[in-house]
């Protein structure tokens, strides 16, 4: 069993297209958040489902607490954000960092850290980072703080990977422009 966050829009929306069914599938514009064995993690954008329920307040307040336990929370708009962005973790070659531990990390010799923009004009880049990690990450933190919800996809350079960490790209120390087809 998953518990699947709707925010606002989102849940009214599947309660107004579902109805009394019981059993289906809903599909919204941006990833959905699940928590599946204590673990919130992003969903597609599509789920589908034998037999939902609304949760009782009990089962809220567990929800609650588990996105809290992971540095998560519901802000005031009704959607999931940091709860504390210095928590945020980073993902570099499949290994988990704290904010402190990605600080210290160093990429390897010859490569630099890079940020991807894709908006129908694709750029990647490694100004202004360089290698500096702690400039990078400070950088993610003052974005997320901005954005003030999760996001998935290419915002301001970086992305949240499916465990809701950040995914640290890196790679050969060069800059080019490419037309997007996504």
């Amino acid at each position: 069993m998953a518990v699947v966050y709707f925010n606002k829009c989102d849940s009214e929306r599947f309660l107004k297209e579902q109805g009394t069914a019981k059993s289906g599938s809903y599909s919204c514009f941006s990833p959905l958040i699940a928590i599946v064995d204590y673990v919130p993690q992003k969903a597609s954008c599509e789920i589908t489902f034998t037999d939902y329920r609304i949760l009782n307040k009990e089962e809220e307040e567990d929800a609650l607490d588990t996105l809290k336990g992971s540095n998560l929370t519901i802000n005031d708009k009704g959607f999931i954000s940091f709860l504390d962005y210095k928590q945020i973790c980073f993902e570099v070659d499949g290994e988990i960092l704290t904010y402190d531990d990605f600080c210290k990390y160093e990429p390897p010799k010859g490569k630099v850290f890079k940020t991807v923009f894709d908006n129908g004009y694709s750029y990647y880049g490694s100004e202004p980072f360089e290698g500096d990690a702690k400039k990078y990450a400070d950088t993610v933190i003052r974005i997320a703080e901005k954005i003030g919800c999760l996001w998935f996809d290419w915002r301001m350079g970086f992305r949240l990977n499916n465990l809701l960490n950040v995914d640290v790209i890196y790679g050969k120390d060069e800059s080019y422009s490419v037309v997007s087809n996504t």
